[in-house]
């Protein structure tokens, strides 16, 4: 899918609010002119898989604007600036840096040294979310799905090293540590919805989340709007 641009810069709202938000929603809402409408999405128990992103690669950390809510700011040196984001008729205040200094292929906080971020742990919401995937079905009669998947063109990404192929791995593996980074991501993706005013089912989520733990779910969660 390709995303709209905001000064040459891929806007990566365009992915959050398409993708993430569109999958989650209970509510219609519009959105660069386009209304949005809720429907059965189901997650799967592979989105508790073990990920593992060795050293090398950066083939997933292209340039695209970074994106902050306001409360994710931590400190002075993140180099982000205020931008106005209209969202279902109303504009909100994003933090965004829009690497407009950057002509580089890939992102201005990959080390070239050994492909890793250098602000892991400050990296914004579109970067957290990977590798979770959503995957939106046209037919309306066909549900949603989360799941967590290898990107389907990886073996187009361009290294670090010059060469392609993305290095990321997916394991059947399923820690406590997996389950509680999991719950992270979906209460930082309720932070997104809530900031928008976005009436949403991930509580449902969260909740199954916490039921899986203890091992009082069902192998998978089918959320209707």
């Amino acid at each position: 899918m390709r995303f709209k641009e905001i000064n040459n810069c891929p806007d990566s709202i365009d992915k959050i609010v398409t993708t993430y938000f569109s999958v989650v929603t209970t509510e219609e809402f519009e959105y660069g002119k386009k209304l949005y409408k809720p429907k059965p999405y189901i997650v799967s128990p592979n989105i508790f898989h073990q990920v593992d992103c060795p050293a090398g690669c950066g083939g997933c950390c292209l340039r695209f604007s970074l994106d902050y809510l306001p409360q994710e700011i931590v400190n002075s040196t993140m180099f982000v600036s205020p931008r106005s984001v209209k969202f279902n008729n109303q504009n909100f205040i994003l933090y965004s840096d829009l690497q407009e200094e950057n002509s580089n292929h890939f992102c201005k906080h990959v080390r070239f040294s050994d492909g890793r971020c250098s602000i892991h742990g400050q990296h914004p919401f579109s970067c957290d979310f990977e590798l979770i995937r959503f995957l939106l079905f046209k037919n309306p009669k066909s549900p949603n799905r989360i799941m967590t998947r290898l990107y389907g063109r990886g073996w187009q990404y361009k290294r670090i090293d010059g060469k392609q192929g993305a290095l990321c791995v997916v394991t059947p593996v399923i820690t406590d540590e997996n389950i509680n980074e999991v719950r992270r991501k979906f209460v930082r993706l309720q932070e997104w919805c809530d900031f928008f005013s976005l009436k949403n089912s991930i509580h449902k989520i969260i909740k199954w989340i916490d039921g899986y733990k203890s091992g009082l779910e069902k192998p998978r969660l089918v959320v209707k709007p």
